[in-house]
This record gives structure tokens, sequence and C-alpha cells, in this order.
């Protein structure tokens, strides 16, 4: 049953208007049985609904614009600031640099980087940084915002 005909048995049932309602037990109408039946398939649906409430609350809190990914392309991929928050360690994403040093003060560069544990000696705690894409990026490029990778392409890639 869609949610829209529950809803509208639900009022019909508060109104006291059983005319054509499907909970309808043996010509009885507004009976306990019926009411509970009623109750118990709104429940169900309550819950299916906050299941996929969960879902896209999720999506949007590991940076995904929930939107943009679910096919409306009429939004952008959302850029997050590293200032904001910073992605789970080994989590590969886009990263948005700009040039601080060396000639490249002022370029601006995409790429995919990810968070790792650098640690100079292997008992060490170590540190959070940022996964070099190439040689001598760390020391000429600072990462600003970092966005998370869209799924990968579904079904036979040609």
């Amino acid at each position: 049953m869609k949610n829209e005909e529950l809803i509208n048995r639900m009022r019909m049932c508060v109104n006291g208007n059983c005319e054509g309602c499907t909970y309808e037990y043996e010509g009885l109408t507004n009976t306990e049985e019926c009411k509970e039946d009623l109750i118990s398939d709104a429940a169900d649906a309550i819950e299916e609904l906050q299941k996929a409430l969960d879902a896209v609350n999720d999506a949007h809190n590991e940076g995904y614009d929930v939107c943009y990914w679910a096919g409306r392309r009429d939004y952008e991929p959302k850029w997050i600031p590293v200032t904001e928050r910073v992605p789970e360690l080994g989590q590969e994403v886009l990263v948005y640099a700009i040039g601080k040093d060396d000639g490249f003060i002022g370029d601006s560069v995409i790429a995919l980087s990810e968070r790792f544990i650098f640690r100079l000696f292997p008992s060490s705690d170590g540190v959070e940084e940022w996964r070099s894409p190439w040689q001598y990026f760390d020391s000429n490029y600072e990462i600003t915002h970092w966005m998370p990778l869209p799924e990968p392409p579904k079904g036979e890639v040609e």
C-alpha cells in the first residue's frame, strides 16, 4: 500500500468515515481490529521512511551532496573545507589545493589523495597527513578542500 493511501485511510478512520476502507471486518466498521491493523501498517511505513531518511543523512554526513549523487544534475558536488572536517583515514577523495611557494603561488590543482598515519619510526604514534599525489606536492601546495568520490559506474564498463 502506498503511503498516500495509508494516510487517507487513517484520516477516514479518525473522522469515522469507513466507507471504502479495506480494513473493514465482515461488514463491521470502526472496530478495534481494523484500527490495530491500520496502526501497525502505519508504524511499518514510518519505520521504512525513517530508514530512508537515515541513509540520506548518513550520505550527507559523509560529505555527499545527496541530490547530486541521486541523479539530479541541477546540483553541484559539495567541496568540504578542511577547516570544517577531514575525511576518514584511508578514504580516497578529490582534493583542491592552492600553490603556496616555489613558483606555484596562485596555482590551483585538483588531485586524488587520502589521509593516512605517517610514522617516522614503526613504534611512533605518528601524525595524520595527506598522501602526496606526486613528488613535492606537500611542500608546494596547501590542501584547502576535499570531496568524496562518486560511486563507480554500475554494470559492464566498456
